[in-house]
């Protein structure tokens, strides 16, 4: 027998609603996962066959703790039911009807990658100068108008545009040079349906857009589905497009058994198709729906709850819902003011190291941002303080690409040896060095018992080496050679600084990219390095001065711990910095997902559905949340103020809320804002901090913090407590 004893009032309603269509409002931390498995749980107890049921959702993660926790509540009985996320629902109903929508039996779906290069081989054919319409910005308009449910040829007839036989391309009543994205788009689009039907492939939009055009043209099989599915269960239903809300009413049919759990206030995708209407207007497409709503939040203190729920008052439309705390008060939440981005991760990584010395574990404790730009500062003060983490929703700073071959030449510079990093620069950026030129050099080297330096040092000498790759070659060294000298007589960020200059390292980065912001923040990427070295020789001087004033000489431990590190990096070498950014993790070939100990840094869009015990919310600013796009009218302010509050609702005992005054941009110090979602927020549940948080630390958080440190620098030096 099912127990139900655990539910609350509004639980225990949506979960006994089993008739008509029924809309459920779960707000953040309201027990969502639970009301839906325990409806199916209950369907199939109350005679209900599994086989009947259909649950809908958007991760693979999500669809087997559906099931998991089901089984749990009523074994094997829920064999049968099909439990799936939208896309892979599509995949297997195409299967088994492919040639009623013109594919071929055994399609394949395409990955970014295949429809990136499909989608520029017609760019070239078509003749579209892909330096002026980036590619996979076209793959995002045609993703978009499929998520809304419209082939290339409703989409033309949609946007009003005709074809134009003479000029032989589509133009339209009203074109301007801003709709030229457009009829590029239109023109794409049509060749890009017909090659990869040509192909018999599939991308993954399509999944979504040939089922419902299959359910909306062939009634025998919409009526066979109908007939197998009669209750269905959608989650997440404030992330649904056009496409997947057309799919589920069609598939409810006039029986309506839908059930749908979702948020309108946690509705941030909507850059990519989500049309936040679907849940707001569910009355109105499903005329007589039963409304839950579920306002008990069992996640947050009370003090996190009226800052999240005083947030998301001022967004206008939205259903009336307030969030309740079933826990206690807890603390305010720190609301603090920093000068800058480089004072605010400092301070974020000193706070951390006095939650750990308190007995917090780093693995409850998350960092989310608005973009992943945000994130560079951030973990470069957490690996100076050696507290491991794991980058969600976007890559670690120094496993980008372009960080790794700024990496690449500091190791070279340092190592002249270094054969694998050698190879990764020495035709980056190109210099008309190709790999079977560097291939034959490697040969003639080996045959000789030679490294591949000394066979670089030779090129002229190799057979088939052609003239103009041999003094490139001799160039580059010479380079290399010229900058390594330097080294012994001025500081390592003046020489790093001076050869990425000599090798246009910056000016690469720009000419290789279509996107002038995504080249910028790839510069800036390069840049931190640099700002990283500095920093590092600043660190030097100032252990320097701690050694020789602060540290008492009867303490021979102290004394021994801080010249150590005095003596290996005497004159802040470039050696010195390698190891202590070795020390720090970089390297590290445990596989990040496998490590429990580490903290998260996220963007917000991958937090959603997570929650920590201890969050860190930073640059909580105009132009960053809200975005600048949407500032500059460029998207929904509602759906910024949605996102913000979905940050503070992953707190569950504690939250921080950061800002900047100033913030580098482009290299350029740009004086900031706070964000408009910080006004009006109670009194009484916001602790203010202006300037710098460490001014306002008690003496035993700087004790806690010291000995923290000194642990660490002990345990890497392998010497005993």
């Amino acid at each position: 027998m099912l127990d139900l004893d655990g539910l609350n009032r509004e639980q225990l309603q949506a979960v006994l609603t089993t008739s008509g269509p029924l809309l459920v409002l779960a707000g953040a931390g309201s027990g969502k996962t639970r009301v839906i498995t325990y409806r199916l749980a209950h369907l199939i107890e109350r005679g209900v066959s599994p086989k009947q049921i259909l649950c809908v959702t958007f991760t693979n993660k999500a669809a087997f703790e559906m099931r998991d926790r089901a089984r749990r509540l009523v074994g094997k009985t829920v064999r049968g039911a099909t439990i799936s996320t939208f896309h892979a629902l599509g995949s297997q109903i195409l299967k088994s009807h492919a040639a009623h929508c013109g594919l071929r039996k055994g399609f394949t779906i395409s990955d970014g990658a295949d429809q990136l290069g499909t989608m520029r081989r017609i760019l070239r054919v078509l003749r579209i100068d892909d330096r002026k319409f980036d590619a996979q910005k076209i793959l995002a308009h045609i993703s978009h108008a499929k998520n809304a449910g419209l082939d290339a040829a409703r989409f033309r007839e949609k946007e009003g545009w005709i074809k134009d036989d003479d000029l032989g391309r589509l133009t339209g009543p009203d074109a301007q040079v801003d709709d030229e994205y457009r009829v590029a788009v239109i023109e794409a689009y049509e060749r890009y349906e017909s090659q990869l039907r040509a192909q018999n492939v599939v991308d993954f939009d399509d999944l979504l857009l040939l089922t419902l055009r299959l359910l909306s043209t062939d009634e025998e099989v919409l009526g066979r589905l109908r007939r197998r599915w009669h209750y269905l269960m959608i989650d997440e239903y404030q992330d649904t497009n056009g496409a997947q809300f057309e799919l589920m009413r069609l598939l409810a049919g006039t029986e309506r058994n839908l059930c749908v759990v979702g948020d309108d206030d946690q509705s941030i995708y909507g850059w990519r198709g989500a049309d936040v209407s679907n849940i707001l207007g569910f009355g109105k497409h499903f005329p007589g729906a039963t409304v839950v709503k579920l306002e008990t939040n069992y996640r947050s203190t009370a003090r996190i709850l009226e800052v999240a729920n005083a947030i998301i008052a001022q967004n206008p439309d939205r259903y009336d819902k307030v969030l309740k705390p079933a826990g206690d008060q807890g603390d305010p939440v720190k609301l603090v003011a920093l000068e800058d981005e480089d004072a605010e991760a400092e301070e974020i990584a000193r706070s951390i190291l006095a939650l750990i010395a308190s007995g917090v574990s780093v693995k409850d404790v998350a960092i989310l941002y608005r973009s992943n730009v945000q994130s560079r500062a951030i973990e470069l003060a957490l690996r100076a303080a050696h507290v491991p983490y794991r980058v969600v929703g976007g890559l670690d700073l120094f496993d980008r690409r372009e960080v790794k071959d700024a990496l690449a030449y500091l190791k070279v510079l340092h190592n002249a040896e270094d054969e694998q990093s050698l190879r990764r620069i020495l035709n980056y950026p190109p210099r008309g060095i190709g790999d079977t030129t560097v291939e034959r050099i490697d040969d003639w080297a080996r045959s000789r018992d030679l490294h591949l330096l000394d066979g670089l040092a030779h090129a002229h000498e190799v057979p088939d080496v052609s003239a103009k790759a041999a003094d490139a070659i001799a160039t580059f060294m010479a380079t290399l050679a010229t900058h390594r000298k330097l080294l012994g007589r001025q500081k390592p960020s003046n020489v790093v600084k001076k050869l990425f200059l000599a090798v246009k390292l910056e000016e690469a980065l720009f000419t290789s990219s279509d996107d002038a912001t995504s080249a910028g923040r790839r510069v800036d990427n390069v840049r931190e390095i640099v700002k990283q070295i500095d920093r590092y020789e600043q660190r030097v001087k100032n252990k320097k001065k701690r050694a020789e004033t602060e540290v008492p000489e009867e303490d021979e431990g102290e004394q021994f711990e801080l010249l150590e590190e005095l003596d290996e990096i005497e004159g802040a070498s470039l050696d010195g910095f390698l190891r202590d950014l070795a020390l720090s993790g970089f390297g590290d070939d445990t596989p990040k997902d496998e490590r429990e100990d580490q903290l998260i840094l996220s963007t917000i869009h991958a937090a959603k559905g997570l929650e920590w015990p201890h969050v860190f919310l930073v640059g909580v600013e105009e132009e960053l949340l809200p975005h600048r796009r949407t500032v500059n009218g460029d998207g929904e302010i509602a759906e910024e103020r949605r996102l913000a509050y979905v940050a503070v609702t992953r707190a569950r005992r504690h939250l921080t809320v950061s800002y900047a005054k100033n913030r580098t941009r482009f290299g350029q110090i740009v004086p900031r804002q706070r964000s408009r979602f910080l006004e009006g927020l109670p009194e009484e549940a916001v602790e203010r901090r202006e300037g710098d948080m460490k001014q306002a630390r008690t003496e035993e958080e700087k004790a806690a913090i010291e000995k923290t440190w000194r642990a660490k620098i002990r345990a890497q030096l392998g010497i005993e407590s």
